[in-house]
C-alpha cells in the first residue's frame, strides 16, 4: 500500500516539474500554433483578391480601346478640318467654319481688294494729273472714245505690261468721266466696252447713288473679262459704301453667275470674292 501511494506521488512531482521547465524558443510554435486546415487566408479575403485581379485584368484591356477610340475620333476630326481647307482654297465663296482659318481667309480677301483698289485711285488720279482740261463736250466725247478705242487694242504678249497699259488707260478715261460731270446713263447706255470699263472704273473712283443702275443696265453681255472683272470691282466699292438696295443686289447676283461663263481662274477669285460680298449684303 506504501509502495503504491508513493509511487503515484513520485509520477505527481514528475509531471509538476516538467510543466515548470522553461520552453525553448524553437518550441513556442508547438504551444502558439492551432490546428488549421491547410490555409491560413479567410474565405471573404480570397474573394476580394480574385475581385481586385479580374478589376486589373479588365481595366487592361479598356483603357487601350479607349485611346484606340480616341486616336480614330481625332483623326476624324482632322480630316473634317483638312477637307474644309481645300474647299476654301478651292472656293472662296464656299462657307467653311474652321475658326480662325476663315478670319485670315477673309483678311487676305479684303487685303487684295484693298490693293486693287488702290490701284485704281492711284491711275485716276495719275491721270488728273497729266491731262489738260477739256471744255467742250464734244472734245470729251472724243478724246473718251479715242481711248476706249485705244483700250480695246491693247495686244501686248507680254501680260504685266499689257495689264498696266489697260489700267492706265482705264484711269484716264474715268478721270474724264468724273471731272467733266459725262453722263453715267449715257455711257451705260453705250455698246462699246471701252466706255463701258470707263464707267465701272468711274464709278470706282467715285460711287454715287444710283450707280447701281447704271451697272444693272451696262453689265450684262459684257464679253471682255478685264472690263468684267472691273465691274466686279464697282460693285463691291457700292456694296462697301451701302449704295445698293437688296433688290439691285439680287440682280448683281444674276450678273455674277453670267460672268461666271467662259471666266478664267483670276476673273473667278473676283467674282467669288465679290458674291461673298453681295450674300453677307443680302444676310444682314
Amino acid at each position: 500500500m506504501t509502495n503504491s501511494t508513493d509511487k503515484t506521488v513520485a509520477e505527481d512531482n514528475n509531471a509538476a516539474a516538467l510543466m515548470a521547465t522553461p520552453v525553448a524558443s524553437n518550441q513556442l510554435w508547438l504551444v502558439n500554433s492551432k490546428p488549421t486546415t491547410g490555409s491560413n487566408t479567410e474565405p471573404s479575403d480570397n474573394l476580394l483578391k480574385d475581385m481586385t485581379d479580374f478589376t486589373d485584368s479588365l481595366s487592361g484591356i479598356i483603357w487601350p480601346l479607349i485611346l484606340i477610340g480616341i486616336i480614330i475620333w481625332q483623326r476624324k476630326q482632322l480630316n473634317m478640318a483638312t477637307d474644309a481647307i481645300v474647299k476654301r482654297l478651292q472656293n472662296q465663296s464656299t462657307t467653311v467654319k474652321i475658326g480662325p482659318l476663315e478670319l485670315i481667309s477673309d483678311l487676305e480677301s479684303k487685303v487684295k481688294s484693298l490693293q486693287e483698289k488702290n490701284e485704281v485711285i492711284s491711275s485716276i488720279c495719275s491721270a488728273s494729273s497729266s491731262s489738260g482740261e477739256l471744255n467742250t463736250i464734244d472734245t470729251v466725247s472724243q478724246e473718251l472714245r479715242n481711248l476706249a478705242k485705244a483700250y480695246r487694242e491693247v495686244n501686248i504678249e507680254d501680260r504685266g505690261e499689257r495689264i498696266r497699259q489697260k489700267v492706265e488707260l482705264a484711269g484716264k478715261m474715268a478721270n474724264i468721266v468724273n471731272r467733266n460731270g459725262i453722263s453715267r446713263e449715257s455711257l451705260a447706255k453705250d455698246q462699246d466696252e471701252g466706255i463701258k470699263m470707263a464707267l465701272a472704273t468711274a464709278i470706282q473712283g467715285n460711287p454715287q447713288p444710283k450707280d447701281g443702275e447704271w451697272i444693272c443696265i451696262a453689265a450684262p453681255n459684257i464679253e471682255l473679262k478685264n472690263v468684267r472683272y472691273r465691274f466686279m470691282m464697282a460693285i463691291e466699292e457700292l456694296i462697301t459704301r451701302r449704295l445698293i438696295t437688296p433688290q439691285i443686289a439680287i440682280e448683281f447676283k444674276t450678273i455674277c453667275k453670267a460672268y461666271k461663263i467662259n471666266a478664267d481662274d483670276s476673273l473667278n477669285d473676283r467674282i467669288d470674292r465679290t458674291e461673298a460680298i453681295l450674300n453677307s449684303f443680302l444676310t444682314e
